[in-house]
């Protein structure tokens, strides 16, 4: 939560300067320390977007994108682990997410939309957004 601290170590930049996707690939780690600290900065990213009253464009979609994989999340950390495809997804997705003219962009808003949680057992939006 340190970098979140300051303005200019905020969600949207924490998602943009990949910090956000490295906590997502920390949290499908085999160690056990390291899953922490990806669980924890992704909790740390959620609990800030949510008790923010800063209005930015990206907020919802970064929340909802949070929000998924906690949701997704059956296991309470230590012993949950992200699989690694939903973890590089996520990764890629935080960063597409802070982007509204990304090509990626409304596909992937919409693939959130349509999913409450990002399922364990299947690769995430794999087909849906690379196959068209």
């Amino acid at each position: 939560c340190a970098l979140l601290r300051s303005s200019e170590h905020d969600s949207t930049a924490a998602a943009g300067n990949g910090w956000l996707g490295l906590c997502c690939v920390a949290a499908s780690s085999h160690h056990a320390n390291v899953r922490a600290l990806g669980f924890g900065g992704i909790g740390c990213a959620l609990r800030r977007l949510e008790g923010s009253g800063r209005a930015f464009r990206e907020r919802a979609q970064l929340e909802l994108l949070l929000r998924a994989l906690k949701d997704g999340v059956l296991d309470a950390p230590p012993a949950a682990r992200l699989p690694r495809p939903i973890a590089a997804f996520a990764a890629a997705a935080a960063r597409v997410l802070v982007k509204p003219r990304h090509p990626l962009y409304a596909r992937l808003n919409r693939e959130l939309l349509n999913r409450p949680w990002l399922d364990a057992t299947e690769l995430p939006s794999f087909l849906t957004l690379f196959h068209r």
